[in-house]
């Protein structure tokens, strides 16, 4: 079956932070394996107008047109589904991701020109539709007739949304293909984003309340180590990488997995550099001392709060003040980076608790010069914060409903004592003193309160830009770089 992907515009990711689709690209490598042509249309990229899309599905003339969007894009990528159908009615549309995966009802009412969604992991899901359309092309079926695949959302012909049962996650990882990156200009990524990212393990064995994990990837599961560094050095040979990104959203959750991984690429002797991300509490002086042995150069820690009642109570992470510190102490004297982030903004957190955290960062900051991550906490559908924020107690503090608005980095609802106002300028004061800059220069490029609810990312770029902090991470990666190459 001929397939088109699109990756839509509107992510939040600028030029700098821009990567390769994997999800997308998982899916295109197994249809791929059973003989389906794909193309992939990167939106995200190239920046295209809804006409040059119309013009790439007017010429290719697809059986298949698959959109993949998360909360921030999905708009933008839904919306490609009437450009799709007033082409041809008879391309089968089907959208997946995140956010459709729990909005899949709303989505299928508000863009009906949407045949399927795809919820939960798509690899297998995908694999199975496929083929039936394959095996059903040219036949008048009703979308009833495919309610034996699971993970699938559709409207019946009674005008009912109905699911089917849910996909299980596939528990041998390294069955599923490297993600067809071919089907990509990777060197245009790269010319934006000089990392690779890849993953050593999908799930999560935590239940943060503000994380979606829990429900979109399951329980931790993970690839061989064998497997990951046939990958690294596939990406080496094929792309030329020099430096890596797990994309695991908590790297270290099994210790003897990182043991095995990190002395696969110790024992294959590979003179590489990588980063991860993890939990504070699974970190220890022995794991890191592994990791640097084995070329990583930074992790990212969830520290989301100085307040060990936000951390506990409020966000379940189940970890202590005192544990965080301990860890940036393990990374300064082992002389690893370690970067620290932050949520902010819980209806209750209060401006004592605020103004603590605003404190830690700048204390982290001092203490390993890396800048911090900080997001304003946002309810993605999914989300235990979610659920209370839409449909209980909290739903009085929600002010943007907006899903554009919806980045982690613009502030979607108030808090019990601080507007959506007071908030950004809780992170902007934070950016202007772990960059020693002025609260004067940055107010003067901080939007007025009335638009606060707008992207703001050109004002902070425009900041760190001024403050040499672009400019310091550029040089820093190509030290990097240059280090590989000895």
């Amino acid at each position: 079956m001929k397939t088109i992907f699109i990756s839509p515009d509107g992510d939040v990711s600028d030029s700098r932070y821009m990567r390769i689709p994997l999800g997308v690209l998982y899916i295109a490598a197994v249809l791929e394996q059973d003989g389906h042509e794909i193309k992939i249309i990167c939106s995200d990229l190239f920046k295209y107008t809804d006409d040059e899309v119309k013009k790439i599905i007017e010429a290719e003339k697809p059986d298949i047109v698959g959109i993949t969007c998360v909360t921030c894009n999905y708009r933008n990528g839904a919306k490609y589904a009437k450009i799709v159908k007033k082409i041809d009615e008879d391309i089968t549309v089907l959208i997946g991701g995140v956010h459709t995966s729990f909005t899949y009802e709303k989505t299928l009412r508000e863009y009906p020109d949407i045949d399927f969604v795809s919820i939960g992991e798509g690899e297998i899901t995908s694999k199975e539709l496929w083929a039936e359309l394959e095996k059903n092309k040219g036949k008048k079926l009703s979308k009833s007739d495919y309610s034996h695949i699971k993970g699938l959302a559709f409207i019946n012909q009674n005008g009912q949304v109905i699911k089917t049962p849910a996909r299980e996650y596939i528990k041998d990882l390294d069955s599923i293909p490297y993600p067809a990156r071919h089907l990509v200009p990777v060197t245009e990524y790269q010319k934006r984003n000089v990392e690779a990212h890849l993953f050593a393990s999908r799930g999560c064995a935590f239940n943060c309340k503000f994380c979606l994990l829990p429900k979109t990837e399951g329980n931790f599961r993970k690839r061989s180590p064998q497997k990951v560094v046939d990958e690294i050095e596939y990406l080496m040979n094929t792309y030329n990488y020099k430096l890596f990104k797990f994309v695991d959203n908590s790297f270290s959750t099994n210790k003897q997995c990182i043991i095995e991984l990190c002395n696969e690429i110790k024992n294959r002797n590979i003179n590489i550099m990588w980063r991860c991300q993890t939990r504070v509490d699974l970190l220890n002086e022995d794991i890191i001392k592994l990791m640097i042995e084995a070329g990583c150069k930074e992790i990212l820690v969830g520290v989301e709060s100085a307040s060990d009642r936000v951390l506990n109570e409020i966000y379940g992470k189940h970890i202590t003040l005192e544990t965080v510190k301990n860890v940036f102490r393990m990374g300064r004297k082992l002389g690893l980076v370690i970067t620290p982030s932050f949520v902010i903004g819980y209806p209750n957190e209060t401006p004592e608790e605020l103004e603590a955290t605003k404190q830690l960062i700048i204390e982290l900051y001092k203490d390993n010069y890396r800048h911090p991550r900080m997001c304003f906490l946002t309810p993605f559908p999914g989300t235990e914060i979610a659920d209370d924020v839409f449909y209980g107690e909290l739903n009085s503090f929600l002010e943007i409903t907006d899903w554009d608005k919806y980045t982690h980095i613009c502030p979607t609802i108030r808090t019990k004592y601080m507007s959506r106002h007071e908030l950004a300028k809780i992170y902007v004061e934070a950016l202007a003193e772990i960059t020693a800059g002025s609260k004067e220069r940055m107010e003067r490029i901080w939007p007025e309160e009335e638009s606060v609810d707008k992207y703001y990312t050109p004002q902070i770029n425009m900041y760190l830009m001024k403050e040499g902090i672009i400019r310091k991470n550029k040089m820093r990666m190509k030290k990097l770089i240059g280090e590989t190459n000895e």
